[in-house]
């Protein structure tokens, strides 16, 4: 008789996952917690954003280059997206894009809640950046649901 390699773990440890209710407060919970962060920002540099600019996270960004062709010498997206990809910053939330017609704003929060606003103007075939600055912002808190530290302490 052999021995098997086979590692069997109990119905606990297999079925160990967080609630579908849980991810979707999960969802809700982060949402709000950017809205927050952009809305710090917004108001520390009193910037008038209304809704005539557009909101691009990275991933809106990028899907939308995609949606439009995705070519590889489209200067007016990579002068975009390196704004993203460009970050040698941790940040608290997502970074967003604010854009309308010739004019844009990159809104950032660090993870010691400097505010980061970087203002950009689209001239000729690309975006170029017109300012950069950054005040002390407001701290946001990221709270943890009840589902999650539950789940947090089954897994230990």
């Amino acid at each position: 008789m052999g021995i098997s390699a086979t590692t069997f773990f109990s119905n606990e440890q297999t079925s160990l996952e967080l609630s579908s209710e849980c991810i979707e407060q999960g969802k809700i919970r982060d949402e709000l917690f950017n809205q927050r962060i952009m809305e710090d920002i917004i108001s520390s540099f009193n910037l008038d954003i209304d809704t005539s600019y557009d909101r691009f996270t990275f991933r809106d960004l990028e899907a939308s280059h995609l949606l439009y062709g995705g070519r590889e010498d489209d200067t007016h997206y990579q002068s975009l997206a390196k704004l993203f990809q460009n970050l040698d910053v941790s940040t608290r939330g997502t970074p967003r894009l604010f854009v309308r017609p010739h004019h844009a704003y990159f809104l950032y929060k660090e993870t010691s809640n400097t505010n980061v606003m970087v203002e950009l103007k689209l001239e000729e075939n690309q975006w170029v950046v017109l300012e950069q600055r950054k005040v002390p912002g407001s701290p946001v808190e990221y709270e943890q649901l009840k589902c999650e530290i539950a789940y947090l302490k089954k897994a230990k």
